[in-house]
């Protein structure tokens, strides 16, 4: 990533001019470098400090230079962010269709902060396109199963027909028995079709429940 690289002699005296310049000067200055340049900076200012102007800065700005900067290297910051900035920065990104970038950061969340930016999203597509790109997908997952019955219902109506399968497989098949039972019973035939043979081979008492349609 370009956060490896150390930054220039201008960008390093910016960063040791911090302690003594105002928040809006520093904010102002951040708007006339580029999303790279940015990056660069990060990891290196202080997390406490970081957090002030992240918040500070225009959100289109902070999904351009999140494209350029290695989450982990600013992790404390980010997990430290409001919520809603977290959902604002990925409604962003996948405004800009820039889904790899959003599953950097989303499994980097706590898995309350990554259910609320589900929730948040509100749209099973994007939620579906995150999760894809999710190298953590046990995290993923989790976060998932504490929805409720209704949600992972709408979520898997969406995922198989938009080639998601193995997500909702994963998801579903660590739930109770009965709770799958319950949500495949909900789903339109097509979905029905094509998710319940992967679930069944999982689970010898979810084939019993849907048998005699418990």
């Amino acid at each position: 990533m370009d956060t490896r690289k150390q930054p220039g002699r201008g960008l390093r005296l910016l960063l040791r001019l911090q302690n003594v310049t105002p928040l809006v000067l520093q904010t102002a200055v951040l708007q006339r470098l580029s999303p790279r340049q940015i990056a660069l900076m990060a990891p290196h200012t202080e997390p406490h400090r970081l957090r002030v102007l992240i918040q500070a800065l225009p959100v289109e700005l902070l999904a351009q230079t999140a494209r350029h900067l290695e989450p982990h290297s600013i992790l404390d910051t980010w997990l430290h962010l409001p919520d809603n900035l977290h959902l604002q920065i990925a409604k962003v990104l996948c405004r800009n269709r820039d889904f790899a970038t959003a599953a950097r950061y989303a499994e980097c969340l706590a898995p309350q902060q990554l259910r609320n930016l589900i929730l948040g999203l509100n749209d099973p597509l994007p939620v579906l396109r995150i999760g894809a790109r999710f190298g953590d997908v046990p995290l993923l997952v989790q976060s998932l199963q504490g929805m409720s019955s209704s949600y992972l219902r709408t979520l898997t109506e969406v995922s198989i027909p938009n080639g998601h399968l193995p997500l909702s497989v994963s998801v579903l098949s660590g739930l109770p028995a009965r709770r799958q039972a319950d949500i495949c019973r909900q789903l339109s035939p097509a979905v029905r079709s094509a998710l319940e043979p992967e679930l069944r081979q999982r689970s010898d008492e979810l084939c019993r429940l849907l048998a005699t349609n418990a």
